[in-house]
């Protein structure tokens, strides 16, 4: 009587086993992988058939509400800028906030909004600003200081050109970090410095790597680089990483030539300097 309630029980088992599997064996339908590269070169058609569009005068936010018993309301939100388009951050690889506990000072880099300033193109999307607070991230949060990067000092220049014409580019997918000088316990000393993406059309793509900074005192100068690449890709920067002494950013080596994206199982390390008595960074591959 007793094996037969095991036999009984086994049978159950089996059973149930195969209704499960009858159940959650379905087929599998093929999805092509798509990179982050490859949503990258879509999105930077998308930034050229954009331009000279206006964007949306009233953004839409996220509710912030519904709190429930799984989560807390003892959270205070400070609003910050905003962006002019989602192309402000693409994936989760690339730095945009900034944390200097020496300092108490937290800084949030991004793209121009509708209530930043312009500058003579008029395009605050083709700027960087960063929302500054110097009081651990709360209380009173200095939005929109910058441009720490700016279009307008490609206004007709010749040194870049796409498609042989006049140019005004603007930086996209920004990194953005607070260096802090060795032994530097002024805040106003400490640098916001940012890394980004520019639709230079040197590489027949993106092609540009534009780095610009500027001390976090009020009467400080900004100052910025623009390098072009004829390496297929270039540059797309993933992360920052600030130690005592530099900046460092890494960059996926891809090649675009077959009109396709390619990794070359290569990785570019990029180290920018910072020299203080210049207020310049120098910067080596």
């Amino acid at each position: 009587m007793f094996m037969n309630k095991i036999g009984l029980a086994l049978l159950l088992l089996i059973t149930v086993s195969f209704q499960v599997l009858a159940q959650t064996n379905t087929k599998l339908v093929k999805q092509r992988f798509v990179t982050v590269a490859e949503k990258l070169l879509k999105a930077s058609k998308l930034e050229k058939e954009a331009e000279g569009k206006t964007s949306p005068s009233n953004p839409v936010f996220s509710n912030r509400g519904g709190a429930s018993a799984n989560s807390t309301t003892a959270l205070t939100y400070y609003d910050l800028g905003q962006s002019v388009n989602p192309f402000s951050t693409l994936a989760a690889g690339r730095n945009c906030l900034s944390v200097v506990p020496s300092l108490n000072t937290v800084a949030f880099f991004r793209r121009g909004g509708p209530n930043d300033l312009g500058g003579l193109t008029g395009s605050t999307g083709n700027k960087v600003f960063y929302d500054l607070n110097t009081s651990g991230g709360t209380g009173i949060w200095q939005n929109s200081q910058g441009p720490v990067f700016k279009d307008d000092n490609y206004i007709n220049d010749p040194t870049h050109t796409s498609q042989g014409g006049a140019n005004s580019f603007g930086a996209r997918y920004p990194q953005g970090a607070i260096y802090n000088p060795s032994g530097n316990l002024n805040t106003s000393n400490a640098v916001a410095m940012t890394i980004s993406r520019v639709l230079d059309g040197t590489n027949g793509s993106w092609g540009g790597m534009g780095t610009g900074w500027k001390k976090l005192g009020s009467t400080a100068v900004q100052a910025q680089n623009l390098e072009g690449s004829a390496d297929p890709l270039h540059f797309r920067t993933e992360s920052m990483e600030v130690t005592a002494n530099a900046v460092f950013a890494i960059e996926p080596i891809e090649d675009i030539s077959s009109g396709s994206v390619l990794f070359t199982d290569k990785i570019a390390v990029y180290k920018f300097t910072y020299n203080s008595a210049s207020n310049s960074f120098t910067k080596t591959n």
